[in-house]
């Protein structure tokens, strides 16, 4: 697996700060793998998640370990997944999409994509947005408003945009020593991409400031010689 080039890393976290979410993510997995933001954000949501846990592992490793706190004692929960067991890929619908029957409601359904969820962060309902641009409701061929539908008949599009990108949403199942319920803790790889190049980032700030310090190298210099032998002249610089 290529090393992410640290001067890239940098120079991707410094521009992409200002940025909001969730375009930010979208320029850094962009910055970092050579490729167009635009192109990407064409991408279904699932499809972009993989490639951002596929960064996160490179920087990061293939174990991604968390806390959350039991909805029901408020006991503090461990959480680990393996990065490298998540499905890598999915059988997407064409850009007609899925077609289903609910009742007299013909449905046709597609996955988000990065684009989808951009624009409905600018909205003031985001989730309404985001159903719009998801979800076609018609009834004898008339179109039906998204926010019409009943609640089961968009939980049933949401488990099939589920079932054909399951990373769109990944969910984990877990349960609490402490009082053996059971709850949902939601992964957003896009958050676990973002704090793990601003850990690298700030990281190799703090070297690149101990050997411009200690030995008077500029920046390029010192991120210019190999990850390992740089900790060597920063273990040294700080005796």
């Amino acid at each position: 697996m290529r090393a992410i080039d640290d001067a890239a890393l940098l120079e991707a976290w410094d521009t992409c700060a200002a940025t909001p979410r969730p375009s930010r993510e979208l320029g850094l997995l962009a910055a970092l793998e050579g490729t167009s933001a635009d192109e990407l954000a064409t991408l279904p949501v699932g499809t972009v998640d993989r490639r951002m846990l596929a960064l996160h592992q490179r920087l990061v490793g293939s174990t991604f370990e968390g806390e959350a706190a039991c909805p029901h004692c408020g006991a503090e929960l461990s959480v680990a997944l393996d990065l490298a067991a998540l499905p890598s890929r999915v059988t997407l619908p064409g850009a007609s999409g899925l077609a289903f029957a609910a009742g007299d409601l013909a449905m046709r359904v597609v996955p988000p994509t990065f684009r989808d969820l951009i624009e409905a962060s600018r909205a003031p309902d985001a989730a309404a947005v985001l159903a719009a641009r998801c979800v076609d409701a018609r009834r004898d061929g008339d179109p039906v408003p998204v926010g019409d539908l009943p609640d089961e008949v968009l939980a049933q599009a949401e488990e099939r945009i589920a079932r054909v990108d399951p990373l769109c949403d990944l969910v984990l199942s877990i349960t609490c020593a402490e009082c053996d319920g059971t709850s949902n803790c939601t992964i957003d790889p896009g958050a676990m991409v973002l704090a793990a190049v601003d850990h690298r980032a700030r990281a190799l700030i703090n070297e690149v400031d101990v050997l411009a310090r200690a030995y008077g190298w500029s920046e390029g210099e010192v991120l210019a010689l190999p990850e390992a032998r740089r900790a060597q002249y920063v273990e040294r610089a700080s005796l």
